[in-house]
């Protein structure tokens, strides 16, 4: 995937990366953030086969990074499955998540290059900034087990805002 990349950007300039809304649907209500509202939407999420499909495309146009977001990815029953289809073409696969089902779907993830996990806050004040009790324990659970099953690099995300800014060094 590295060499791809570096043919993508100095010779071919083809698009590398395949950035990919995977679903409408989320768990939190947070409040430096609107997409939760469009969780109604859920059922215009592309069934898994039309999911594959896309991927299999991308990498016949020579697309080799697979970038997953939402809403939020681990709600969707066959994010591993998804992940994994994707990891079995050879793509190196991101994705963008709050983290509170890392834990449990942590097994469905361990081909997973890369998470991007969201932690707005030091403690359980989290859970207010997410708009979901909980929330700061589950992430840091599911960081733990996510290591425990693979090799995933886990980046921790942050969201600045006025309810957090106080808390920056």
């Amino acid at each position: 995937a590295f060499l791809s990349m570096l043919k993508s950007k100095f010779f071919t300039h083809t698009p590398f990366f395949l950035a990919h809304a995977i679903t409408y649907g989320c768990n939190s209500r947070c409040k430096t953030c609107t997409y939760w509202q469009l969780s109604n939407r859920i059922n215009e999420d592309l069934p898994t086969e039309e999911v594959f499909r896309l991927i299999d495309e991308a990498y016949d146009c020579g697309m080799r990074g697979y970038y997953i977001f939402g809403g939020e990815p681990t709600i969707r029953e066959d994010i591993g499955k998804v992940v994994d289809h994707a990891k079995a073409k050879g793509f190196l696969i991101t994705m963008n998540t709050n983290g509170s089902l890392l834990g449990p779907k942590a097994e469905a993830l361990k081909n997973l290059d890369v998470a991007f996990v969201s932690l707005d806050y030091f403690s359980n004040y989290h859970d207010f900034i997410r708009g979901r009790k909980g929330s700061f324990r589950e992430v840091i659970d599911g960081i733990e087990r996510l290591r425990e099953v693979g090799n995933t690099r886990i980046t921790l995300v942050t969201t600045i805002s006025s309810l957090n800014f106080d808390a920056i060094e």
